[in-house]
């Protein structure tokens, strides 16, 4: 269960590093030249969500994440749109690992549904067994005594 706490964590912060660089594009390419730990810092984010990312068997599309680990962008404001693609693909392939999570549940949902009418099956059962046969008696009681 803690993978699956991780996992959504890092899909919620790889989406907000994607949203941060969306929104400081504008900035990024006004005509002045930006400072380099300007980009630095997207780039650098990335690849640290890259890496948590892949300490995650349930990572969808491994091979990939890994050929991108291997072979990093360059670190330059033109290359910040192929960057912004690279965070979405990592935020998908997070959240699309949810999803088995999110069906398990419904399932396990349902099953806990079932088990419920089951128990107050039986339990109704059990208190019309217990009208019927009364309150049982042992034996020895009601004025037998050994001698």
């Amino acid at each position: 269960m803690a993978s699956t706490n991780e996992r959504a964590l890092l899909a919620r912060m790889v989406r907000e590093l994607e949203t941060q660089l969306r929104s400081n594009l504008p900035t990024i390419f006004k005509p002045w030249v930006a400072h380099p730990d300007h980009v630095l810092h997207y780039f650098r984010g990335y690849q640290d969500y890259l890496r948590k990312a892949l300490t995650f068997p349930e990572l969808p599309q491994r091979d990939l994440f890994q050929e991108r680990e291997r072979n990093p962008l360059f670190i330059h404001r033109d290359n910040t749109g192929s960057l912004l693609g690279r965070i979405g693909e990592l935020a998908s392939a997070l959240e699309a690992s949810l999803q088995d999570v999110a069906m398990e549940l419904d399932s396990a949902k349902t099953e806990i549904g079932s088990l419920h009418e089951q128990v107050k099956k039986l339990t109704e059962e059990n208190d019309d067994l217990k009208k019927r046969l009364g309150r049982p008696r042992t034996l020895g009681e009601g004025g037998v005594q050994n001698g």
